[in-house]
């Protein structure tokens, strides 16, 4: 993340959704990644990272098809 600053590059954050029944985090969804991209329609990309200090993985294959679908249409 430093090095994305320090190279100019302003990152956004895609919260974790919070599970308030078993009080931990679950990685943000393609939809919440949708979202995101719609909201900052300069981004250029995503940096996933995972797993979470809880063990869940985020679903990688529906985000990729976010970021490509998105690729496509510029």
């Amino acid at each position: 993340m430093s090095g994305l600053i320090l190279s100019g590059i302003e990152p956004v954050s895609v919260e974790p959704r919070r599970d308030a029944e078993r009080h931990l985090a679950h990685p943000p969804s393609a939809a919440e990644f949708e979202a995101a991209f719609t909201a900052h329609p300069d981004a250029k990309g995503a940096l996933v990272t995972g797993p979470t200090p809880y063990g869940a993985c985020a679903t990688l294959r529906d985000i990729a098809e976010v970021c490509h679908r998105r690729a496509r249409s510029r």
